[in-house]
């Protein structure tokens, strides 16, 4: 974990690094992260293994760590979903952020405190979405230090990252959970990008411990006409973020190629929504499929 000096464009380290690093990123190796839906999804292996022909020897193997999408309900529960909207059940349509707790349950999501005792021992990025206040401060009720008391919290702080596109939130965190660990806003790394195009990232004072960011990006097929999304790798974060000793995360990607390419380029952890690409680093993991919601 990183804290930076404003009389300094470099990063100064604290005295300690955060459980979360030693466990995801355990033997040097970068991080598979899995986005899942549903707790069942986390029963796949948790280290690396080869199933003959599957994989080349050669292959850098990544540890597996998972992604979970965390939106707050209209009543204030915290379920987890890719999609803005319900899928199924009652109230299909419906905004997620509007709707009610039986509403996500019939729809067969799962709250997020389901997940909390496989990830007492896994590598999870909370990934909070929301356009309203309130989810930050539910978060804290639930999330926190792992002591054995009786005042302990259900979600581990030491096996968790926390992240958000919004600067309010990560801002609000960090104000009142100091030891947890958190991503980047976009904001920032869209500050990075420019700075970085200019010659002059040193100037930006990152509030992240984790560079995260989207690759892909919408542009124009004239082939087939239309619009495409093609993954785009920001170099110039990628550079930054070595320089400073921040970690940095990308994704998501389907595609293996793109995978390998950007653990290649010593990327620190790449997202997928394929379990075929999870199938490839860790044969042994369940055929099931993966839910969707």
């Amino acid at each position: 974990m990183y804290m930076h000096s404003k009389a300094r464009s470099k990063p100064v380290k604290t005295p300690f690094e955060h459980p979360y690093l030693q466990l995801a990123h355990k033997d040097g190796r970068p991080l598979l992260l899995y986005r899942i839906a549903s707790p069942a999804d986390m029963q796949a292996p948790t280290h690396a293994s080869l199933a003959a022909g599957e994989t080349d020897p050669k292959e850098l193997k990544p540890n597996l760590g998972f992604w979970l999408d965390v939106r707050l309900t209209g009543d204030g529960s915290l379920f987890i979903s890719q999609d803005e909207l319900l899928k199924t059940g009652t109230a299909k349509g419906k905004p997620i952020e509007l709707a009610t707790k039986e509403e996500c349950l019939a729809a067969s999501l799962h709250e997020l405190l389901e997940f909390a005792p496989e990830m007492k021992g896994r590598p999870t990025v909370l990934n909070l979405i929301s356009r309203r206040p309130g989810l930050a401060l539910r978060l804290l009720e639930l999330w926190g230090v792992q002591d054995g008391t009786k005042n302990e919290k259900p979600l581990p702080i030491h096996t968790t990252v926390a992240q958000s596109q919004s600067d309010g939130t990560l801002k609000e965190l960090r104000e009142a959970q100091p030891r947890g660990l958190y991503g980047s806003s976009q904001a920032i790394l869209i500050q990075l990008e420019i700075l970085s195009s200019l010659d002059l990232q040193g100037l930006a004072e990152l509030k992240s411990d984790i560079l995260i960011s989207d690759i892909e990006e919408r542009v124009i097929d004239k082939e087939h006409g239309g619009h495409t999304m093609r993954p785009r790798l920001r170099s110039a974060t990628l550079n930054e973020a070595k320089r400073r000793g921040l970690r940095r995360y990308a994704g998501p990607t389907s595609e293996l190629a793109t995978m390998q390419a950007m653990f290649a380029d010593g990327y620190d952890g790449v997202l997928t929504d394929s379990k075929e690409i999870v199938r490839h680093y860790f044969p042994s993991a369940q055929n099931d499929e993966t839910s969707t919601h």
